[in-house]
């Protein structure tokens, strides 16, 4: 079965995308979805939805794809969540896995689909939440056709892809840019896109690399995968999704009705499938003029990355071509040009003319069509233009218009069968049917009539008219003794009194009942495990404070490591294993540097790359034999994929039990439902979300969480490479940096190694100042992160954190610094 799975931005969206043929909607409510600033229906409407979906016989799909701090989790999750499971609700979609977890044991028969903010970029990844409860997964929007298929042959799990609408230019989940700047975070559906904001991209010695018409260096073109829609059928995709709950229903609706019609030229095809021809050119040009930044990509799907998928030169809608200058003059000192219309024009239509400064005001002069005009015509605008000057149509009432009148006025009405018998001496019975649902009803006893009495033809006009209804008669079969008599408003009644039934048959036929848990039914280990890692009692703080300070350490290159081996504090070095996944010759180098590290007493411990696609594990398995891999006390792992490299069949599952397994901070442990599950899959240690202030971090901290205290924060992994897009790939890992129209600076790492670039916050992450309110919030654990830093910077970065009554705190002074969301938190 093929879905086509659309945006449910509000109710008015939802009916818009079932009407154009949606088989599915997915959409937020008032808490825990991704797009905080939609249109979000409140409780009673996504009931409402829920039943309108159902009763048309389409799905509805609920995003609570947002990390939860410890408070909802534990008081607002299941109260939300209850009363539209109740209701039928079809599925959950979900970032966190505390989340994950909590549906999981709490409503089992509730289908959970792995939002895209999980990042999921291989078989270990998808086969990892498959064992979680997951039933589908939307992977990383990252990845070619072949790794999709890849995931969805080994694992057999429903696959959804984003078909269509806006990318970001990190793989999502994986941003912390809007957060650390601004405070408001993705991962709680507050972006406030500064990937759209405009950036001047540098070199280590300050030299510009970007043109200054080429500066929405993140801006990412839209997505329309319509000609790979059979290449991803092939991939085994089963569920195409198309992006915009924050767009217009009528976006929704003509998206939808273009895709529907391709999906069912595919199904209906008899041709060979690569023959069939899948999208009208008008079909795409509406698309086009609805919403496109600079074009269309098909993305990922077909290239690694690259300035095609760019739209550099603006972030927003781009319009399309819609006329040419031919000539310009003067008449009575009014300057004009005459213009021909490479499309058809519509009076009201908005056009752009584009001044030639626009690279530096950033200005467009906008223009009103004041009649229809047909493609090819000459038409005049009042102002002056260069000869072959183009003009871009950025608006199209007409086209919003017909989409109206076409896709969302008509009636949504099911077809049902129908049967009425009226038999002199028995009550009149309609009997309906909608799907696998019946109803019958009975009205009064026909009386004899005076003259020829009620025909057949009579009964069925009255019977079929249905028109305020949600149902049609596809059959209506009658059976009627000659001369007998019932009153219209009779037949009137039957009829209306049959078809509510039907309606509530068909919406309570997916209704459920949570039956109440008692204690008995809770296995001991299971309340072990919640007492251990959800309820903790005074004992367990007070022993919690009293643990001893276990200090550790990221570090990014061999001489940041031996910078830090005469430090006694320090217990664990977690060695960035990118510092040679592109260098394999350097193993070495590697073995010495553990060796070192072991001799000092100290634990060496390898950090997982962030990314886990296939080229990426190749490049690691290459480096790191399992010899090597054995010799490493820990592993510090950046993706779900990572943890399902450590089951059993994974190619680390032999290091399973014998090494500590700690997730970075990007896996996010944001309340104990998280927590509880990291626990669960065998994880020995978990990092603090950096999301988290200091009130949020006590209410979760356990012996066996800690907190980055020091580091530059990565705030983008992305596929894309700034290098590549403004002056070329070089192959050769480089530093840049983007500097915002605040002339803050974001240090880029590219790594090469793997096609990856890395962004960094433009200031630096220290809470060396303020380790008494991280003490006093029951964490013990402290790790200090290294990036950029020189050796002598490392010692004077680690003399503060391990000895502050001696140390100046020059590593605060040093530079720039922010707490984070230490103090502030996010919304």
């Amino acid at each position: 079965m093929l879905e086509l799975l659309a945006p449910g931005g509000s109710v008015e969206g939802l009916k818009a995308a079932v009407t154009a043929g949606a088989d599915a909607v997915y959409m937020g409510g008032r808490f825990f979805g991704a797009r905080a600033y939609a249109d979000n229906p409140d409780e009673k409407e996504l009931i409402e939805a829920i039943e309108y979906c159902h009763l048309h016989n389409r799905k509805l799909y609920l995003t609570v794809n947002t990390l939860l701090k410890e408070d909802e989790y534990k008081k607002m999750l299941r109260q939300f969540l209850l009363p539209l499971y109740e209701h039928g609700l079809d599925a959950v979609l979900v970032q966190d896995t505390g989340v994950l977890a909590f549906i999981r044991d709490e409503f089992p028969t509730l289908p959970i689909h792995a939002s895209t903010q999980m990042s999921v970029q291989s078989t270990a990844g998808a086969a990892f939440l498959k064992r979680c409860g997951v039933s589908r997964i939307v992977p990383a929007r990252e990845l070619s056709l072949a790794e999709i298929a890849v995931i969805s042959r080994e694992t057999k799990m429903e696959i959804e892809c984003f078909v269509h609408g806006a990318y970001c230019y990190s793989y999502s989940g994986q941003c912390l840019l809007s957060s650390l700047i601004g405070g408001r975070s993705g991962n709680r559906g507050r972006c406030a896109q500064p990937c759209r904001q405009g950036y001047e991209l540098t070199d280590s010695q300050g030299k510009c690399l970007n043109r200054q018409d080429l500066r929405y260096l993140m801006s990412m073109k839209d997505l329309c995968a319509l000609p790979v829609l059979l290449q991803l059928i092939e991939a085994g995709v089963c569920s195409f999704k198309i992006e915009g709950r924050m767009k217009r229903p009528e976006y929704a609706a003509l998206t939808v009705s273009v895709y529907r019609r391709a999906l069912d030229r595919i199904l209906a095809s008899e041709k060979k499938l690569q023959e069939t021809q899948l999208c009208l050119p008008e079909e795409m040009q509406d698309l086009l003029d609805l919403y496109n930044r600079g074009g269309f990509t098909t993305g990922y799907y077909t290239c690694a990355s690259g300035p095609s998928m760019m739209a550099m030169d603006r972030p927003n809608h781009a319009g399309t071509p819609a006329a040419r200058a031919v000539s310009s003059g003067k008449r009575k000192d009014k300057e004009f040009a005459k213009c021909r219309a490479l499309e058809d024009l519509h009076r009201d239509d908005l056009l752009e003319i584009v001044s030639a400064d626009r690279s530096r005001s950033g200005k467009a002069m906008e223009i009103r069509m004041s009649a229809d005009v047909t493609s090819g015509d000459i038409f005049t605008l009042p102002l002056h233009l260069s000869d072959g000057q183009v003009i871009r149509r950025m608006q199209s009432p007409y086209l919003l218009e017909r989409i109206r009148t076409l896709l969302m006025e008509k009636k949504l009405q099911e077809k049902i069968k129908g049967k009425f018998i009226l038999t002199a001496g028995n009550p009149a019975i309609l009997t309906v049917n909608c799907r696998d649902r019946s109803c019958s009803i009975t009205g009064p006893v026909p009386e004899n009539a005076s003259g020829s009495g009620m025909t057949e033809e009579m009964i069925r006009k009255q019977l079929g008219r249905t028109g305020g209804s949600p149902f049609v008669f596809e059959t209506l079969d009658i059976k009627a003794d000659p001369g007998l008599f019932l009153p219209v408003s009779a037949l009137n009644g039957i009829r209306r009194d049959a078809l509510i039934a039907l309606e509530n048959a068909v919406i309570s036929a997916s209704y459920r009942h949570l039956p109440d848990k008692t204690e008995k039914e809770e296995p001991d280990a299971q309340k072990d495990q919640k007492q251990l890692t959800v309820q903790k009692d005074s004992t367990e703080q007070t022993e919690q404070k009293k643990s001893a300070d276990t200090w550790s350490a990221f570090v990014r290159t061999p001489a940041q490591a031996g910078a830090l081996l005469a430090f006694e504090p320090l217990s664990e070095l977690f060695l960035d294993s990118m510092m040679w996944l592109d260098m394999s010759e350097r193993k070495d180098e590697l073995a010495e540097l553990t060796r070192r590290i072991h001799a000092a007493g100290k634990k060496s411990c390898l950090a997982f790359p962030p990314l886990w696609r296939r080229n990426v594990q190749d490049t690691f398995y290459r480096m790191f034999d399992h010899t090597l891999l054995s010799s490493f006390d820990g592993f510090m792992l950046r993706c779900f994929d990572q943890i399902g490299e450590f089951d059993a069949g994974g190619r680390c599952a032999s290091c399973r039990g014998k090494a500590i397994l700690l997730t970075d901070s990007n896996l996010y442990t944001a309340n104990s439902g998280a927590h509880a599950l990291w626990r669960e899959s065998g994880i020995s240690r978990m990092t603090l979300s950096v999301e988290l202030n200091a009130r949020e971090a006590r209410e979760i901290a356990c012996p066996d969480t800690e907190l980055i205290v020091y580091g530059k924060l990565p705030v983008m992994f992305t596929a894309q490479c700034l290098k590549k897009n403004t002056t070329g790939c070089t192959h050769c890992p480089d530093t840049l940096y983007l500097k915002d129209r605040m002339k803050e600076s974001f240090p880029v790492m590219t790594h090469c190694g793997i096609c990856m670039n890395e962004i960094f916050n433009s200031h630096t992450l220290s809470l060396l100042q303020d380790m008494d309110t991280v003490k006093s919030a029951g964490i013990s654990r402290y790790r200090l992160n290294f990036t950029f830093e020189t050796e002598r910077e490392v010692k004077e970065i680690a003399n503060a954190a391990f000895f502050p009554d001696t140390s100046s705190h020059a590593a605060d002074n040093r530079c720039l610094f922010t707490r984070g969301h230490w103090k502030r938190g996010v919304e």
